[in-house]
């Protein structure tokens, strides 16, 4: 008997999950057993999820987005999420505040200390669901700076 048409379908999908599964763990530099007991699951569950053998818990998942900020959209489907208005706006602001800040200091003048800055910035926008204010960034960008400070 040939395997119905969603059979084939899922078993793609979980085959697919397992290879985003795979490059998680090898981006993070840990072998399918570190990985598997950092979530809680056993090696040959873990080895089940990764080839798509076996279909990935909710719990799984959960310990996913914990662990790496992994988005269970993207680890289902593949498909990143997408920011609403109110997000991007906020994002919008972070990155106009940060530049604002990084044309103000002469300190930082190499491309990927800006662009360290900025990711730092949008990091913590996205964490906290709202706009960086100006104070803020230049508090961030000062960070390890002795020019306002007297050693004790």
């Amino acid at each position: 008997m040939a395997p119905s048409r969603r059979s084939v379908q899922m078993s793609t999908n979980f085959q697919e999950i397992g290879e985003r599964l795979r490059k998680l763990r090898a981006g993070a530099g840990l072998t399918q057993a570190e990985f598997a007991e950092t979530l809680g699951t056993s090696l040959r569950s873990y080895k089940g999820y990764e080839t798509g053998q076996r279909e990935l818990p909710t719990s799984v998942i959960l310990r996913l987005r914990d662990f790496g900020e992994v988005s269970p959209s993207w680890l289902l489907t593949g498909e990143r999420d997408k920011l609403d208005d109110q997000a991007e706006q906020a994002l919008r602001s972070t990155i106009g505040t940060g530049l604002d800040q990084l044309h103000r200091q002469t300190h930082l003048r190499s491309t990927e200390a800006w662009s360290d800055f900025l990711m730092l910035l949008i990091k913590l926008s996205l964490n906290q669901e709202g706009a960086i204010k100006p104070a803020d960034a230049n508090a961030i960008l000062n960070i390890g700076s002795n020019d306002d400070r007297k050693s004790e």
